[in-house]
């Protein structure tokens, strides 16, 4: 009965609540620069309870831009006292596991190993992966564009004549 009652509280009060929170403007670029700056202030220091704190936060995909949070993480990687609650906010952030053969993968699968090199090489991937994807997008968008001016300057060529 206990359980009924706090799912219904759950349902009735918490949830409307945190809907329209989430709905409000701003929110989450509220919410998103709240993580960023817990990460900054927990990691020059020695509160490991804050840099677990705030590497949990940063693990949830819809907290930040992955171009932002993903090198926050990996820089994590090579503390200390938050190596493997880095380790594992990297895996919960980007959805990988570890492959079954350690150092037989790499980018765009899991980093060989969860050493900090390991992750700063697959980082390193992930960038210039991206970065030759935007080139591509880029030539294929102008290459879209100078088909529809060709086709342009031959529909008016035609009409012409």
């Amino acid at each position: 009965m206990r359980l009924i009652v706090c799912l219904m509280m759950l349902v009735f009060v918490a949830l409307p609540s945190a809907l329209a929170q989430a709905s409000e403007p701003g929110t989450n670029e509220i919410a998103n620069q709240d993580a960023l700056s817990a990460y900054h202030r927990a990691f020059p220091g020695d509160d490991s309870t804050a840099k677990r704190q705030a590497l949990q936060t940063l693990a949830d995909p819809s907290v930040g831009d992955d171009d932002e949070v993903l090198p926050l993480l990996v820089a994590a990687v090579d503390d200390r006292q938050a190596h493997a609650d880095a380790v594992l906010a990297l895996r919960r952030r980007t959805g990988l596991a570890p492959s079954p053969f350690r150092g037989q993968s790499h980018y765009p699968a899991y980093a060989p190993t969860d050493s900090p090199a390991s992750w700063r090489y697959w980082l390193t991937d992930r960038a210039r992966e991206r970065t030759q994807q935007a080139a591509i997008d880029r030539v294929h968008d102008e290459a879209v564009e100078a088909a529809r001016a060709a086709a342009e300057a031959e529909k008016t060529v035609s009409q012409e004549q």
